[in-house]
């Protein structure tokens, strides 16, 4: 009985602190939009077949109010020779805020993918590669390569 009890408390566990991949097209328009994630935390963006218009209304907000925007998000890299993502670092919390109307929003392919605590923080911990399909009849891949706290947004 204690075992079991235990193996829930620990599978309890790794979901308060699992990385999510939410869509953007999930996020209401014309509102602030609490992220429902426990920091630390670092958001990444994978948005290339979201226009630069659209992505430049809907912001990042996090609690010591940095702002970035998803457009901003989306671009910044860690340096301008590589495909690496420079992560945005949230230390409590963040909310989405966006001026797009709700039929903007749902009109949004791209993500947001927040990573754990332990991805935020760990150095050589592991590497995560998610495959989206974008369903638009010329059947473009995009991949988010996470490694070592970095990422790449590659359309192919």
């Amino acid at each position: 009985m204690v075992f079991k009890f235990i193996l829930f408390i620990l599978l309890l566990a790794s979901f308060a602190d699992s990385q999510k991949l939410i869509n953007l097209k999930t996020f209401q328009g014309n509102s602030i939009t609490e992220i429902d994630a426990v920091g630390p935390y670092s958001l990444y963006v994978s948005a290339s077949s979201d226009s630069k218009s659209r992505l430049s209304q809907i912001y990042v907000n996090s609690s010591n109010n940095q702002l970035i925007s998803l457009c901003q998000l989306k671009m910044n890299k860690m340096n301008s020779n590589s495909g690496f993502l420079q992560p945005f670092r949230v230390m409590k919390s963040a909310s989405i805020i966006s001026n797009l109307t709700d039929i903007d929003m749902r009109f949004l392919t791209g993500f947001l993918y927040i990573t754990t605590r332990r991805q935020m923080n760990g150095k050589n911990d592991f590497t995560i590669l998610m495959l989206m399909f974008n369903p638009k009849p010329c059947f473009r891949q995009q991949f988010l390569c996470i490694r070592c706290g970095s990422a790449t947004d590659n359309t192919f």
